[in-house]
């Protein structure tokens, strides 16, 4: 008997824990990982050139996973670029508008709103 209330008291933990979980998991959103890849270009990623396998990782994910590909670029330089995709702001009005080298005290300002700070409410889809 004391082995049945056992059973029955994990088994009701589990169902309570599961839904609860689940609850959570459905309130919380949808996950949105942006991948930046240096030095790739369209050509490179197996996904748009079936014979091309340079990076089957990145291939892997992309079969699985939401492509977004088209996006133009603020700019041919990395830095400018990243500043432009993650503001959503031209490049003069982030002031990067020169790539920036690792020995470089500037960047973006503090007081730029990046795309992770956007609520989200704006990035639900």
């Amino acid at each position: 008997m004391q082995f049945c209330r056992i059973i029955l008291s994990i088994l009701r933990r589990f169902i309570l824990e599961t839904f609860t979980l689940s609850k959570w998991l459905a309130d919380s959103g949808p996950n949105v990982i942006l991948i930046i890849d240096d030095d790739t270009s369209w050509s490179n990623l197996g996904t748009n050139w079936p014979n091309t396998r340079d990076t089957p990782f990145l291939y892997h994910l992309a079969s699985i996973s939401l492509r977004l590909t088209y996006y133009h670029s603020g700019a041919s330089v990395s830095s400018v670029s990243r500043a432009t995709l993650l503001t959503d702001r031209l490049p003069l009005r982030t002031d990067v508008w020169q790539n920036l080298a690792a020995s470089t005290l500037r960047g973006l300002p503090t007081n730029e709103t990046v795309l992770s700070e956007y609520p989200k409410t704006l990035l639900a889809f």
